[in-house]
């Protein structure tokens, strides 16, 4: 992946945003002079997940527990997804969160050792994922009308593994006549309590729709050197208002959020695909 320096986009993008004319109308619409919103939703989450050349060290240092690779099928939880915007156009914070909690079946393929046991070939597993990212942002406005605004973004999404865990669904023996063997419910860890602010930049656009309410949408996301990892992560939002009463919004939405990791974090070293994505449906209130 190509580097970047996160401390200089984020000052570049506000720069640029700041030099641009911002038409702060007065207006209705919840992006219009003061206001504020806040809304809470039901997410259908769903996470699916692939690994390459993973390696994890054993607590010792002294050789790896974990060496293969991972494939990781989709599942489905449901979790709540909440936020709120406070701000006086053109100028805009926002912070939302929302997490994965679950479990899906994979396979650990080419390996050599699972939770520090010698083996060869493939092995059937569960994963255990519980992960929460919590987005924060400035927004600051090119266009502001009544009708519609566009945005420029800059911030963070705070993601924590508070675990990854493999959890062996078969019995396997050692191999090379190596000690020990894998038995159904042996756990490796692949991390736990791991967490990072990764800096992202983005857009927003939110318009009017006659009689019903309004459509917006936003996409972050950066490509950069993050310790001693390398991180391509994009975070992607889209949502339906609909207006039943005045200041109050029903939401149906699809959040994504898209995680390509390659590099060390934790005692993990690996090339990893990861992706939490689905639809939410909520309410929205704003002043």
């Amino acid at each position: 992946m190509r580097s970047a320096n996160p401390v200089f986009l984020l000052r570049a993008a506000l720069a640029a945003a700041l030099l641009l004319p911002a038409c702060a109308i007065p207006g209705g619409a919840a992006w219009s002079d003061l206001h504020a919103s806040a809304f809470g939703s039901v997410i259908a989450a769903g996470m699916d997940a692939s690994g390459r050349d993973i390696t994890v060290n054993d607590s010792s240092g002294g050789g790896f527990d974990f060496e293969g690779d991972l494939d990781v099928s989709r599942n489905t939880e449901v979790a709540a997804y909440y936020g709120a915007r406070v701000g006086f156009a053109p100028f805009e914070l926002s912070i939302a969160q929302f997490g994965y909690d679950g479990s899906n079946d994979g396979d650990v393929t080419g390996a050599t050792r699972f939770a520090g046991v010698p083996i060869s070939g493939d092995l059937s597993i569960s994963s255990e994922l519980d992960l929460s990212v919590t987005k924060l942002m400035i927004g600051v406005d090119l266009l502001n009308t009544p009708a519609a605004r566009i945005a420029v973004l800059a911030g963070i999404d705070f993601v924590e593994f508070d675990r990854f865990d493999l959890i062996a669904r078969e019995a396997r023996a050692s191999s090379g006549g190596g000690s020990g063997s894998v038995a159904i419910g042996d756990v490796q860890t692949i991390l736990e309590g791991e967490s990072a602010p990764v800096p992202m930049i983005g857009l927003r656009g939110d318009v009017r729709v006659p009689f019903l309410g309004r459509i917006g949408a936003e996409v972050t996301g950066l490509e950069a050197d993050f310790d001693d990892a390398d991180i391509l992560y994009v975070d992607f939002d889209i949502a339906a208002h609909w207006e039943p009463w005045d200041n109050v919004e029903i939401m149906l939405g699809y959040r994504a959020i898209m995680m390509d990791v390659e590099g060390t974090v934790g005692d993990a070293n690996f090339d990893i695909d990861l992706n939490v994505n689905g639809p939410y449906l909520g309410l929205s209130v704003y002043w």
